[in-house]
């Protein structure tokens, strides 16, 4: 399977396990799948408004669209424009491996909301850049760039997410 052939499957597997999730769930689900989970997805991550984004992830939403495989509809919930994706059609064509990926992204964190996936998508994105830099990991100093990149959540929240996400191995996982 290509590449392209695994993120477009991947797209419609996040759709079908986690139905109604916006941009933000699925770009933050992708990467994810990229560097927690370690699946070849070649994308390259920077930090954004909303947490890690890479515009590919875009671009394949739309492919994926495109070509009628899932349905990207624009809402309004409660004073807030995003949208929500669902499956279209098809099944994916997913190794075990991968689909053991999407179901635990699926169960841990398919009743997220945008805002919860920034915060846990910076943290890991903070801990996956210290391990690049060869930066010693301290959670105080993580804490503390997140709270600088992020500054709306609190630090109490970022400490909640930080545990949390090491509770689930998520981390460690990340800087493996």
């Amino acid at each position: 399977m290509t590449t392209s052939e695994l993120r477009v499957n991947l797209i419609c597997e996040v759709a079908k396990q986690m139905p109604r999730k916006g941009h933000t769930n699925m770009m933050k689900a992708m990467y994810f799948l990229q560097e927690v989970y370690k699946l070849p997805l070649r994308y390259d991550f920077s930090i954004y408004t909303y947490g890690p984004y890479d515009e590919d992830v875009m671009a394949f939403l739309g492919y994926a669209e495109d070509e009628g495989l899932i349905n990207v509809k624009p809402v309004v919930d409660h004073g807030y424009r995003g949208y929500e994706i669902t499956l279209q059609k098809g099944d994916t064509v997913l190794s075990e491996e991968n689909m053991a990926a999407v179901e635990e992204i699926a169960e841990h964190f398919g009743d997220y909301t945008a805002k919860q996936w920034e915060l846990a998508s910076t943290i890991v994105f903070a801990y996956v850049s210290y391990t690049e830099n060869n930066i010693e990991i301290n959670t105080d100093e993580i804490n503390e760039d997140v709270r600088r990149i992020k500054p709306h959540f609190s630090k109490e929240e970022i400490e909640q997410e930080r545990k949390h996400l090491e509770d689930l191995n998520i981390l460690s996982r990340a800087i493996a």
